[in-house]
């Protein structure tokens, strides 16, 4: 095998000196040659299998190139910093935030941090999208090829902190429509604005009826796009045997199964920015005080690559930095920002966890700190399992909360590094039996008998408090709590359920509903309806299409810590929005709610914030539902140590193939909480 960083130099010599198509030659023609097979089942799925584990990622790459090259060239051109001359002014919001993050800087340590076996890897993932792109022209974008394996590291870099919301973040600071040294506003456009969510489930063989270790995976995405959920396994004569979820960009499975170890994830929203009121005077143009003197701001020029039509035209910006971050410009004036970072091992760090054999393992990899952010829930066939919240916490000083605008002139305020990870909530083997995450507080992840104690944590660590619950989170503590010992089909039971909690506030915004229309009559339509509502998602349900558009401005809010909207008013027009789509105010759910793909069109259950995850767009006079739960697994092993999968996706693992029967054939399956089984992973014999 040729060594693959000489692969890479010869590329990035031929793309300098001429044209792309003759660069992407000389890239292929110098990569090693890769022992690889892809086989595929009956569902279409692939499974891509090599001598080594560099060879079984090049074939992940030819695989997932030939179900959906489109959004992996999308995630190439945001990974290289050019989103902006594929996709426009869309795409060069990412670039803006590619350099303003520093993407570039942090793969300065490529060649020194990342191991030269994991390097391996990615280069053979970036060589097999390289020969896909040239052999498919016609498919091809001009402008990011050849790939290199730094390049491939660098998209993780790059969405790393786009989990915990900094992007949402520094779009708020970049609009400047909230004081970010006080408590930010609501925004009419957050009406529709609902939280991002995912599910997690594990129960051990005390906590089952039947000694059998159960997890389920249930990452909630888009259905579509580069962020929508693709399934695919890898095996390698090295040991690799993983099966699961990934994105597209990924040379393997983020959330899955190996045969020893199961994890899923969730996104979780530590506090992870803190916010600086710099000091600045006329006086002192382009500076700063800070520690007693003034200092010089650091800008940075970058030059935006953004596509206008047919032409491509450069877009010149400045990047304003101080000690602390990046700097903007608000309603409070000059504030700087510090954030938790990826680090180039990021990529790296989702590798160690795929091929983790225990919760022990998997705890060591979680040490790596490559990403910022993410819940897992975790288990082993040994019957161990649990909960971890990972979060690259700062070390704040004592005196500060994070909330609001520290002073920006004082080192003191400054982070003094980050928590070691074994700082960082996590339940590990509860006596309860059952672990679980569904967005909420990490001081809720099990019975609540065996919860976290809070006061056993410092108060500035920047985590959810206990007042952040999801719906998910409520039924989710209240079923599992009930149904011990949890059978199978109990567990599946608890994870489609499609119902909203006693204590949710959808319940205390209805009685108000129904209690504010005795006084106003424009309210009584709306309150009959919502009278009868049996506040679930199920295909007959009337009332739960009102009661759900009208409730997501104000969930949103609470989830957010944003100020209520007007109650009465917001009622009234998100109801006059139902009537405007349906004509009525209580269609079924069944007549509003559709999951529609290829010649696919059904009935689908679930909303906003249950158990069944789905979020829709109006398409016409019906609701398409085009989020939620995506891809899931189901993984158990039983007492004697034998491993079952099921698993199901939206779609199809053609996601981006219309003419393949691939395309749409889990979508009815999908549609009906139903599962395919699939064989557990192993390696491959060398």
């Amino acid at each position: 095998m040729r060594k693959l960083a000489g692969a890479g130099a010869l590329a990035l010599m031929a793309a300098a000196c001429g044209g792309e198509e003759r660069a992407l030659k000389q890239a292929v023609e110098a990569a090693p040659i890769y022992d690889y097979d892809v086989t595929r089942d009956e569902w279409g799925v692939p499974t891509s299998s090599g001598v080594t584990d560099a060879d079984a990622a090049y074939g992940f790459a030819v695989a997932h190139a030939q179900d959906d090259f489109a959004n992996i060239q999308s995630v190439v051109f945001a990974a290289k910093g050019m989103a902006g001359r594929l996709a426009g002014k869309d795409g060069a919001i990412s670039d803006y935030f590619h350099a303003l993050t520093d993407v570039e800087g942090t793969l300065a340590r490529y060649d020194e941090d990342v191991p030269e076996t994991f390097k391996a890897v990615l280069q053979g993932y970036a060589d097999g999208l390289n020969a896909y792109a040239l052999a498919n022209p016609k498919e091809r974008k001009p402008g990011p090829w050849p790939v290199t394996g730094r390049d491939v590291a660098g998209g993780f870099v790059l969405t790393s902190p786009l989990f915990y919301g900094l992007d949402d973040e520094i779009g708020q600071l970049v609009e400047g429509y909230y004081d970010p040294c006080a408590a930010p506003v609501t925004r009419e456009a957050m009406a529709d604005v609902q939280p991002k969510g995912s599910n997690g489930f594990a129960v051990s063989p005390k906590g089952s009826d039947d000694g059998s270790t159960m997890l389920i995976v249930n990452s909630h995405q888009p259905y579509d796009g580069p962020l929508a959920w693709y399934e695919a396994r890898i095996e390698s004569g090295e040991g690799w045997a993983l099966g699961g979820g990934t994105f597209a960009g990924a040379p393997f499975p983020l959330v899955g199964y190996n045969p020893d170890f199961a994890f899923a994830a969730t996104v979780n929203r530590p506090d992870l920015v803190d916010h600086y009121r710099l000091v600045v005077d006329e006086a002192h143009k382009d500076q700063y005080y800070f520690d007693g003197d003034w200092r010089d701001f650091e800008d940075k020029r970058v030059t935006l690559k953004v596509k206008f039509g047919p032409l491509t035209l450069p877009v010149g910006r400045t990047i304003r930095y101080s000690v602390h971050g990046p700097v903007f410009e608000t309603p409070a004036g000059s504030v700087a920002i510090a954030y938790a970072k990826g680090t180039v091992r990021a990529a790296e760090q989702f590798y160690r966890l795929g091929k983790s054999r225990s919760v022990d393992e998997f705890l060591e990899a979680m040490t790596l700190r490559g990403f910022a952010s993410f819940n897992y829930i975790v288990a082993d066939r040994s019957g161990k399992i649990g909960f971890f919240y990972n979060a690259a916490l700062p070390k704040r000083p004592e005196n500060w909360d994070g909330k609001g605008c520290a002073p920006g002139d004082d080192p003191a305020m400054l982070w003094d590094g980050l928590r070691p990870t074994s700082e960082n909530p996590q339940v590990i083997d509860p006596p309860s039996g059952w672990v679980y995450s569904a967005n909420s507080t990490p001081f809720s992840a099990t019975h609540p008998d065996d919860d976290l104690d809070p006061a056993d944590f410092p108060a500035n660590i920047g985590v959810e408090p206990t007042t952040t619950r999801t719906n998910r989170s409520l039924r989710a503590v209240e079923l599992l709590s009930t149904a011990a010992p949890i059978s199978p089909e109990e567990l599946e039971a608890v994870k489609f359920d499609i119902t909203y909690s006693e204590n949710h506030g959808m319940r205390a915004a209805v009685a108000r509903i129904i209690e504010e229309a005795k006084s106003d009559p424009e309210l009584e339509e709306i309150a009959a309806v919502l009278a009868d509502y049996d506040f679930t998602g199920g295909k007959e349900s009337r009332g739960a299409i009102l009661a759900m558009t009208i409730y997501t401005p104000f969930g949103t809010a609470d989830h957010y810590g944003y100020p209520r909207p007007d109650f009465v008013p917001t009622v009234k027009n998100r109801a006059r929005r139902v009537r405007e789509i349906f004509g009525r105010l209580d269609p079924t759910f069944e007549e509003a709610v559709r999951h529609r793909r290829g010649d696919v069109d059904v009935a689908i259950e679930g909303g906003p914030d249950l158990l069944r995850a789905l979020r829709w767009e109006i398409t016409g006079d019906t609701l398409c539902a085009n989020f939620g739960d995506g891809f899931m697994a189901f993984v158990e092993w039983e007492a004697d140590g034998t491993q079952k999968v099921r698993t199901i996706h939206q779609y199809g693992a053609a996601v981006g193939r219309p003419d393949s029967p691939h395309y749409d054939d889990q979508a009815e399956l999908y549609a009906a909480k139903g599962w395919k089984t699939v064989p557990p992973p192993a390696p491959r014999n060398r």
